[in-house]
């Protein structure tokens, strides 16, 4: 990332916005037409103001969608009506949707920073399906969102695609701006003198995230000058060993044949990293990805007894599904909750579920 403090803010998020185009080659994306998501915050203004200029000078087809989330009243209002004068003044075309995200969270006891981005995706996408001339999303995720995020997911307890951070390309979602700090994009949107929106929910501390962003990122600054670019260099350098144990992955899954079963001698002794991508892969060959599908615990338990030399056993996961050993072969199968054909027999006193659980059974006392 630039760190020539000489040069102007704008030209700094210039050159950043330029590299991650270039390092993460953006440019075959964007070909294809590009959607920007636009709050009409100050990373969004940014954003599609570069965006604007570099399809004037690719020729590729550009518009803008806001999601006015109805959780500001007027505010949000405000905020939707700026989009539209400075999607105008950029000569950008504009798609506005207004979804009632208070109800909706409501409705589907979801919080609302999690039904918000919900709902803008779905709004996002909904508009690529609808638009030949739309292939990709481009958001204004910052190198200080990924810092946020970096924390975040270490609080969390996180894995190592957590500690990755935000990806600069996830499938058909691309984040230009993931160099440049938010102090820096400020600057810039000062000094072309634009005009944006500030959210009054981003100073509630309230908010995790907010948090973070608030007290813990600022107070990290007395150790390093510059603590988003020292998380961007450890993110970079996780995505780097990730990738090279997602390929070790696939070249053994692919070597033992693997699909939806493998030999319980071929899995067990596996490396618990390439263990863990081995199940990911026979549970989403089966089933299909589910973010809820399995958790540490879980791989750890049915890595334990394969390990114990157990020919015959099953571990109970989420989403009504099983890991199965029969026989040492291994697979995945689905469960009914209210199947009776794993009924066990229990006696007074203590008895042990599947699922870990205990239950405890007493004599009647007439």
């Amino acid at each position: 990332m630039p760190t020539d403090n000489s040069v102007g803010a704008y030209q700094r998020v210039c050159d950043g916005f330029l590299r991650a185009v270039s390092d993460f080659s953006m440019e075959e994306y964007f070909r294809r037409g590009v959607l920007v998501g636009f709050s009409g915050g100050s990373d969004s203004v940014m954003l599609l103001h570069l965006m604007s200029d570099l399809s004037v000078r690719m020729g590729f087809a550009l518009c803008a969608v806001h999601v006015n989330h109805m959780i500001r009243g007027k505010e949000a209002d405000r905020d939707e009506n700026l989009c539209k004068r400075i999607a105008e003044k950029l000569g950008v075309e504009l798609i506005v949707y207004k979804k009632n995200v208070p109800e909706i969270a409501k409705t589907l006891s979801l919080g609302l920073e999690e039904c918000a981005r919900n709902i803008r995706y779905e709004c996002f996408n909904k508009t690529v399906d609808e638009r030949p001339d739309i292939s990709c999303i481009v958001t204004a995720h910052n190198a200080s969102d990924n810092a946020e995020t970096f924390v975040f997911n270490v609080l969390r307890g996180g894995g190592s695609k957590a500690m990755c951070g935000i990806p600069p390309v996830r499938e058909n979602i691309l984040r230009p701006l993931i160099y440049s700090t938010k102090s820096d994009i400020l600057r810039a949107v000062s000094e072309i003198g634009y005009e944006y929106a500030c959210d009054s929910t981003n100073s509630d501390i309230e908010y995790s995230r907010n948090f973070i962003r608030s007290e813990i990122i600022p107070r990290m600054k007395n150790i390093s000058p510059s603590p988003e670019k020292s998380i961007m260099r450890v993110c970079e350098n996780i995505r780097e060993d990730l990738s090279y144990i997602e390929e070790q992955s696939r070249r053994i899954i692919k070597e033992m044949n693997i699909v939806t079963t493998a030999n319980r001698s071929d899995i067990a002794d596996l490396h618990p990293a390439v263990f863990y991508r081995v199940l990911l892969a026979m549970h989403g060959n089966k089933f299909g990805f589910s973010k809820n599908s399995m958790e540490k615990k879980h791989i750890d338990k049915i890595q334990a007894l394969l390990k114990e030399g157990k020919v015959n056993f099953s571990v109970d996961i989420p989403d009504f599904t099983a890991f199965v050993c029969e026989r040492g072969k291994c697979f995945f199968e689905k469960r009914n909750p209210t199947d009776t054909k794993f009924n066990i027999p229990l006696s007074i006193g203590e008895n042990s579920l599947p699922s870990g659980a205990k239950l405890y059974l007493f004599k009647s006392i007439n």
